[in-house]
């Protein structure tokens, strides 16, 4: 989109001649008539806009990049290990292969979101929040529609509800986990 907006301002940004003309006509004091003639203008005129257009562009696109880094497209809690509590795994748009952030669940808050089908996650110490969108995932292998999916993020999370819009998880061991790999199904 951009590189289309500066070609067609650099190849076809133009001007009426005998405006140029009448301007010129105003500071010289000619006064002969011309015919009407578009003409490309100046190219330090064209230039200039060509490299407003292009870092326009590149700001759009920043924007977009740094909007898709906080939308989570994989959440794993993890069972507490030897001496640490409950961990938080979330893996973005921007991140690739296993890659992602880990938090303690303990400095973890869900919210609300938007619609019945997000929650909103922030973490103490970290500027901004996540948006974890519900729709059409899998949780543990099952395909489930919004709200399903989130009452059971919600029951995996374990938390008490502090106040009528997000939860805080309890901080105590689950017997259930035993230390270990993580292992991914196929």
């Amino acid at each position: 989109m951009t590189g289309s907006v500066i070609e067609l301002t650099y190849n076809h940004w133009t001007a009426l001649e005998s405006d140029l003309e009448n301007t010129a006509k105003d500071i010289k004091g000619d006064d002969a008539p011309s015919p009407d003639q578009f003409i490309l203008r100046p190219g330090w005129q064209r230039i200039g806009v060509c490299t407003a257009h292009m870092a326009f562009g590149a700001g759009i696109a920043a924007a977009l990049l740094i909007t898709q880094s906080r939308f989570v497209r994989t959440l794993s809690i993890l069972p507490a290990s030897a001496g640490e509590d409950r961990r938080l795994f979330i893996q973005c748009a921007h991140n690739w292969a296993n890659r992602g952030k880990v938090f303690p669940i303990n400095k973890c808050k869900l919210e609300n979101g938007r619609n019945p089908s997000e929650l909103i996650l922030r973490v103490a110490g970290e500027r901004g929040h996540w948006y974890i969108g519900f729709a059409n995932s899998d949780i543990n292998g099952v395909r489930l529609t919004g709200p399903e999916a989130r009452a059971q993020v919600l029951a995996g999370w374990k938390g008490e509800l502090r106040g009528p819009s997000f939860l805080r998880p309890k901080v105590e061991l689950d017997k259930r986990w035993k230390s270990g790999p993580i292992r991914r199904g196929c």
